[in-house]
């Protein structure tokens, strides 16, 4: 899916969910997660 990537200063390119940052501490976009999960059923 094509989605804006905040890692990627908000552009959007292709990705199964958001990436907010690199480190263990970074939130996780969980409803992207869970809406990218569809595709593999």
């Amino acid at each position: 899916p094509i989605r804006p990537i905040t890692l990627n200063y908000g552009m959007t390119m292709t990705g199964w969910f958001d990436a907010f940052g690199l480190d263990r501490s970074a939130k996780e976009d969980e409803q992207g997660i869970l809406e990218s999960s569809k595709y593999g059923k």
